[in-house]
């Protein structure tokens, strides 16, 4: 297998701060984005280099790992800030158009919350995404259906507690709206 950072890889990704070298025949699956990028009608086809620069490094970094290995691995300090990766992971996703990546983020964040975690004051819990940074990342890069937001919502509708709402949190209004329209059909 080739090495992420093999200099004889046929086509790259660059980012302003990171350039990326990966294999044509990797990046270069029907349906996505790098797919028609790389068509030499275009001129990124043509150089060879496909530029992303307002996307983050560590993310496209995580994404050309799954390229390889179509496995996810993402460090876990804490609950939230996994969240935050994966839905980042999502979003680029999106927007290169790679469904079978979206899929594997979904199943990824859908296991996280399966796994539980030890908590001194609270023994054994399991950890949710958190409505402020996570949840209203999703709602805002992502259109009404999709199925993320679904996940989310399923989540909270099968999980949730009054408790998570008696904080004065910064809850994403359409993610409300989503969550008491599930809480009715039940």
């Amino acid at each position: 297998m080739a090495q992420l950072n093999d200099q004889r890889a046929d086509a790259n990704a660059c980012m302003i701060e990171r350039m990326f070298f990966i294999h044509e025949g990797v990046l270069d699956r029907e349906g996505t984005f790098f797919y028609s990028a790389l068509r030499k009608c275009w001129q990124e086809g043509k150089r060879r280099l496909i530029e992303l620069p307002k996307d983050d490094p560590e993310s496209f970094r995580l994404y050309a790992q799954w390229l390889y290995t179509h496995e996810i691995y993402v460090n876990k300090p804490d609950g939230d800030k996994n969240y935050a990766i994966l839905i980042d992971l999502y979003l680029l996703g999106d927007k290169i158009l790679d469904r079978e990546f979206q899929d594997c983020i979904t199943d990824a964040l859908h296991a996280a919350t399966r796994d539980a975690v030890v908590d001194p004051e609270q023994g054994v819990v399991r950890t949710y995404p958190d409505f402020e940074e996570t949840i209203d990342t999703l709602y805002r890069n992502t259109p009404k259906g999709d199925p993320m937001r679904r996940l989310m919502v399923n989540l909270y509708v099968q999980n949730g507690d009054k408790t998570w709402l008696e904080a004065e949190a910064d809850v994403n209004h359409e993610f409300l709206a989503d969550v008491a329209i599930a809480l009715y059909k039940r």
